[in-house]
Parts: C-alpha cells; structure tokens; sequence
C-alpha cells in the first residue's frame, strides 16, 4: 500500500500568524512559518505518522505548543505507542506553559500511526481525523469541547451549536494539568483498505463546514490540483477566519497507481 499524502497550511485572513502545525513522516514545520502546500507519497510497509496541531488560538505561544507536539511527534522511530506520546507532549507544554508565566500555553493534537495494513487514530481537542470509505464520510476523532460536552448532557441540540458562544472553548487540550493530562481519545486499531481517504484537520475546516460539505468539497476538488490546499480555499470561501491545516491521503495499491482513478471510483 502506498499513502499519497497532500498537505496545506494557510494562515488565516483576520490572523496575526499562524500557529498550526503538522507532521508527515518525519517533517514538521518550523515556529513563525509561512503558507505551505506540499505533497509526497509513502509506502506503508513500516510505521507511518502523520498529525495536524493547533496551538491555542488568543493564548501565549500558541505556536510554539503546536510546534512541539509536532517535535515530540518526531522523537518516535517504528511503532509508537499512542498513549505515551500524548503525555509527553502534554509534559513538553506544561514545561512551555510554566516558562511563560503569567498565562498558559497549549495545543490541540490529531494523529494517525499507519502500520502493516493497520492503522490507529487518536485526538485531543477540536482538531479531526475523518476517514471517507464507500463514499462515506466518518470521524475517527472526538471532539472535546464545551459544545460536545452540553450535546452529550442533552442541554443542547447539534443544530443550535453555530449560535453558542461556547463554539471554541475546549475541555482538554495538550498543555493541560491534573486528572485529564494528556488523556487523549484512541480509537481501536482497523484494517487499512485500499481506496481509503483519511482527512486531518484543524478547526479552520470542521468549524465551518459540515461533515457533508466536506465529503462533497473533497469529490469537487481538481484531480491535477492539491486537494488539501483546494479544501482550505473552500473553507475560506465558507467564511473562516481561522489558520487553517489539513493533510489529505489517499491509500493506493502500490501496483496499480490508483490516484488518477480515485475521484472516479470513489464519488
């Protein structure tokens, strides 16, 4: 299997900076870094990470948190066990949070381990892994928000969270102290199939289009195009205002060089 992989990070339109970051196979971006768009392809014949962070937006440092959650991301060679990398990251911006005095400092965190024909996902925060199958959309992350939080607790309805002021506040994120450091959501580890589309996110996407929207956005996106760039422009389009990172793979045969056929296929 090979993971033909497209990444995009935008800074916002009403943003000072952008304070995402990302990680594919060992790159991740620099603190202060300007738009990027890239794509590369991987076999998936050994351990493959990949992850999308975004630093806590009107908190200190929120790009030097996404930045080393992408760091400590980077620490890992073979097979990484999940929950470990969550805490340690967590530890890296708590360390950050306390340097920086007075003010905390954090980040959410989307990861995918893909491993012989496997793979794991795992979040905390608002960021999002989706995985589109069978012309399905699906999310693989939670959301650990107020919002979620008031849906699940039946105080609020999932059509009535656009009008909510509670939309952006987060109840865990990396950088945080006491019962929920580091707790991340980790999904069971699941066949990887080929024809697979994994979408990871930060809330400069999800937060202004529908899991629907997206699914049709991905399916309208130029073949000779990056479609993790053409996303981003959608969401735009869509009126975000926030820095907006996505990474955008395709799980292809390696034989076959399915790429060209998968919007065919697929939508």
């Amino acid at each position: 299997m090979v993971l033909n992989c497209f990444v995009c990070s935008k800074k916002g339109n009403f943003r000072d900076k952008n304070e995402d970051n990302l990680f594919l196979n060992g790159k991740y971006l620099g603190i202060n870094h300007s738009d990027v768009s890239f794509n590369e392809k991987i076999k998936a014949d050994k351990c493959v990470l990949t992850g999308v962070f975004d630093g806590l937006g009107g908190e200190r440092r929120g790009e030097e948190a996404s930045y080393r959650a992408a760091a400590v991301l980077g620490d890992y060679d073979g097979e990484i066990n999940i929950e470990e990398y969550f805490k340690r990251a967590n530890r890296e911006i708590c360390m950050l949070s306390n340097e920086n005095k007075p003010g905390r400092t954090g980040s959410t965190a989307a990861v995918i381990c893909f491993m012989k024909g496997e793979f794991i996902a795992a979040n905390i925060g608002d960021s999002r892994i989706y995985l589109i199958r069978d012309n399905n959309i699906s999310r693989l992350s939670v959301d650990h928000t107020m919002i979620e939080t008031m849906i699940n607790s039946g105080v609020l309805k999932r059509e009535e969270t656009h009008k909510s002021k509670f939309k952006n506040y987060l109840t865990r994120c990396l950088g945080m102290q006491g019962e929920a450091e580091g707790s991340a959501y980790i999904a069971e580890r699941a066949v990887l199939k080929e024809g697979d589309i994994f979408i990871l996110c930060s809330d400069g996407l999800s937060g202004v289009m529908e899991d629907g929207e997206i699914l049709k956005g991905l399916s309208e996106c130029e073949r000779d195009k990056n479609p993790a760039l053409q996303l981003a422009e959608k969401a735009y389009e869509a009126g975000s205002r926030d820095n907006t990172t996505l990474i955008v793979i395709y799980c292809e045969n390696k034989e076959k060089g399915l790429f060209g056929r998968l919007f065919e296929r697929i939508f």
